[in-house]
Parts: structure tokens; sequence; C-alpha cells
């Protein structure tokens, strides 16, 4: 389910209340096997992102997951309990609405950023955690990564959240 390269870089970098804010668009909608050494002379296998809708499914139909529960949640989200089937890990992913396109899921995570306001970025940060809200009230985690320079933001990923 790769995205569009249009769409990928029409979302590379964006700018917010005078803040450059690059942001990750394949991570946030698509899936990412990511390798993690462990220190201990083996390998962590890690599956990251893919949270645009379908995704889940389309993953189980390759064979990488195996969908144990699936509960539609408000706003039209999906959230799933899967096997990762090379770890063996149960993950849990939450996909934005079925109606969201890749523009949309990244005009609703800014729409959810500039819903933050101002706040203040202390000098031994590199992460933030920050969960800002869509006009309709969807609840959205952003993970930023604080630039070296401290003059921008890197989205990491963002995540529709739900008390479940």
């Amino acid at each position: 389910m790769p995205l569009k390269k249009k769409t990928r870089q029409s979302y590379h970098k964006v700018q917010k209340r005078n803040v450059i804010i690059q942001s990750d668009v394949d991570h946030i909608v698509n899936f990412v096997y990511e390798l993690q050494d462990s220190q201990k002379g083996y390998w962590n296998i890690n599956l990251k992102g893919g949270n645009l809708s379908g995704s889940v499914k389309e993953l189980e139909k390759s064979g990488f997951v195996l969908i144990k529960e699936e509960k539609l949640l408000q706003h039209g989200c999906n959230n799933f309990l899967v096997e990762d089937i090379l770890s063996g890990k149960s993950i849990t992913k939450t996909e934005f609405p079925k109606s969201w396109d890749v523009d949309k899921i990244m005009e609703k995570i800014f729409e959810a950023y500039d819903s933050l306001g101002n706040f203040e970025i202390e000098s031994d940060i590199k992460r933030l955690r920050k969960s800002g809200r869509t006009k309709e009230g969807l609840e959205i985690l952003l993970v930023l990564d604080v630039c070296d320079d401290r003059n921008g933001l890197k989205l990491v990923t963002a995540i529709p959240t739900f008390d479940l």
C-alpha cells in the first residue's frame, strides 16, 4: 500500500507557528519492520507504523500478522490486537477512519498539532509526546523529535488514541 510520491513530498516540511515540522508520512501510514540490535547477540524485530485504514488487514493477507481482535471505535477508527508472526509479539494498532485518505490524515494531524497552542520545549528534551484534538474531537498522540538545531520538530508518528 505505498504512498503516491506527490503526497509524501507535500507533507515533508510544514511551517506551523514559526516552527518547521518535518514529517515521516511513510511511517505514519505504512507498516515497516525495524531491526534493533539487542546488544546480547541477537536482533529484535519491531513492527512500526501502519495507521492508514486497511493496513492491518492487508498485512494479515500477506501473512505477517494474525488479527486476534478488531473493535470499531469512535470517529470510525478501527483498533486491532494482532500477533506479529515474525516476532511472536502481540501488538495493538489503531487505524485512522476509513474515509480518510493520506491527505486527510495529514490535514487532521496538523489540526491536532494546532490545537496544542504554544508550548515551551525544555533544553534537555529530545522527544515530545503531545496529545492534540481534531475539530471532531478525535484525540491524536503526536510523537515529535526536537531537531538538533532546536529550530524544528520531526513528526515521528501520530496515532489516534482512545481509552479502551
